[in-house]
């Protein structure tokens, strides 16, 4: 039976509350100098190292039965439902806001366009109020257009990869995100139009890092690791903005994240923390992916009117509460009995399909 990394799964649920909080608090806060979470978008290259261990934790020893039509299967049914559904979301919300000072119907074309593409992943053009996002109808979903492309390259060269070709890659691609991190100053791109090159370059170093420390059965331990980790994550994203800020986020990346992973992945886990990093694990993905229609509403909501800080702060407080509600509906109502049907009936016709080719169905 293979093991359960439950420290990761705790840290990651940290890592998507944080995210969330930071959009929150752009919508009070604008501008990284005075915002309580100015690197928490640092969670998104944090989220690319963890999947690379988990794919590598996953798939490195199933190639021998696996193809790339059956790795992107299951991936796509893993991730996809809840893209599909954050999708719905944003659109219903952007076609309803009462706070909006643009009508979403005086742009049907680009509306349609937004849910075509944003469907396949595919970026769409910006879409009013919606800046320069490359998925204006929910923004997160950039992370995961470059995660799919990180998965990609993992089932044709990276499953193939030698240590030593392994590292040289992540040589180049660390050198990479270091020169863009200190010449932009932060790195906080990737999902505009105007920053989209980014994405490959804070997707890369972090993705094939996850993949080397799972290989390299590198692994720390230290006592009371998760609260000491979630503690370091929060300081991390919580640290403000310095004026060798560039420096400071690619130190983050390329040394902070893996050692917290390593010892995330070595370290036992106390029995009192359990519940809570399971719980962790479920939620994350569904709060990371489905938050964010919610505060382009309540930015709107904020902007449309002036407010007192105490009713700000108590709406801001419901908003999170239901966030995670919708998040929690959407697992169990959704994502998981959509997920659980999706892998019968598909994995029915695979088995089929292999069967023909090989004479026995694949475990």
């Amino acid at each position: 039976m293979k093991r359960h990394f439950e420290i990761l799964d705790g840290l990651r649920g940290i890592a998507a509350l944080s995210v969330v909080f930071l959009h929150l608090m752009e919508a009070t806060y604008p501008g990284a100098s005075i915002n309580p979470f100015p690197h928490a978008y640092l969670a998104v290259d944090f989220f690319f190292m963890l999947s690379g261990f988990v794919i590598a934790y996953a798939y490195d020893k199933r190639w021998s039965i696996l193809n790339i039509t059956e790795f992107f299967r299951l991936r796509v049914i893993r991730l996809h439902p809840l893209v599909v559904l954050g999708l719905v979301l944003g659109g219903i919300i952007y076609w309803l806001n009462p706070y909006s000072t643009v009508s979403a119907h005086n742009n049907n074309l680009l509306f349609s366009t937004a849910l075509l593409l944003g469907s396949f992943l595919i970026p769409a053009p910006p879409l009013a109020n919606r800046s320069d996002i490359t998925h204006p109808l929910n923004g997160p979903s950039w992370s995961l257009f470059f995660e799919y492309l990180a998965y990609l390259f993992y089932a044709v060269f990276g499953h193939k990869l030698t240590q030593n070709k392994l590292g040289i890659c992540i040589a180049f691609s660390g050198m990479a995100l270091l020169v863009t991190s200190v010449a932009m100053g932060n790195l906080h791109g990737g999902w505009g139009w105007s920053n989209i090159w980014m994405g490959p370059i804070r997707v890369s170093f972090p993705f094939l890092a996850g993949i080397f420390l799972y290989r390299s059965n590198f692994r720390l331990t230290i006592p009371y690791a998760y609260p000491i980790l979630s503690i370091l994550l929060l300081l991390v994203f919580e640290a403000p903005a310095m004026t060798y800020n560039g420096i400071y986020e690619a130190v983050c990346v390329i040394v902070v994240f893996p050692v917290i992973l390593a010892i995330g992945a070595g370290a036992p886990l106390q029995e009192c923390w359990k519940k809570i990093c399971r719980l962790s694990a479920e939620l994350s993905y569904p709060i990371y992916i489905l938050h964010a229609p919610l505060l382009y509403l309540f930015g709107s909501w904020v902007s449309a009117e002036a407010h007192t800080s105490i009713t700000i702060k108590l709406v801001a407080i419901c908003v999170v509460a239901v966030i995670i509600l919708i998040s929690w509906l959407a697992l169990r109502f959704f994502d998981e009995p959509l997920r659980k049907w999706l892998n019968t009936q598909t994995r029915a016709s695979w088995d089929i399909s292999k069967q023909k080719q090989y004479g026995y169905f694949p475990k």
